[in-house]
């Protein structure tokens, strides 16, 4: 089995241009609230966002000690990120972050089947009753190749 394509977007200049991003808008709330209070509002927003990322991502599928180690400190960094942006830039902090999300390697699946075909599938309930439904049938009755030869 080959090694993955390595897109030169998604692989290597997302990551490093939303990371000087987050890094000004880091150093500018740092420099808005100094020491002592940045290291407060960063755990202010741990303790608000990490109950709220478990309660929605662990119904989604996620591991709770991904949500809790990984999700909600990333969250909280972006947050305060966003909270020094508008610092620096005001008003533009909106479409610098509107700009990250729409380009992020998150909604690059989104562009083959597109934004309707992405939300029929996970938001229907339509789409979800399917889903539970051929979870039941398969739990309750197994396979079809299950079923004995008819009479």
């Amino acid at each position: 089995m080959g090694r993955a394509r390595i897109h030169p977007w998604y692989d290597v200049a997302w990551p490093v241009v939303t990371g000087l991003v987050t890094a000004v808008g880091l150093v500018a709330a740092y420099r808005m609230t100094g020491p002592l209070m940045f290291v407060v509002t960063l755990m202010v927003l741990e303790l608000t966002v990490a109950p709220v990322a478990w309660s929605l991502l662990t119904d989604v599928g996620y591991d709770v000690p991904r949500v809790v180690f990984r999700v909600a400190p990333a969250a909280a960094m972006v947050l305060l990120a966003v909270m020094g942006l508008v610092e620096v830039i005001q008003g533009w902090t909106f479409l610098v972050v509107a700009l990250a999300l729409v380009t992020s390697p998150l909604l690059q699946g989104w562009r083959q089947t597109g934004l309707r075909g992405v939300l029929v599938d996970r938001v229907s309930p339509h789409a979800e009753t399917r889903r539970r439904f051929d979870d039941i049938v398969a739990h309750g009755f197994g396979t079809p190749d299950d079923d004995p030869p008819s009479r």
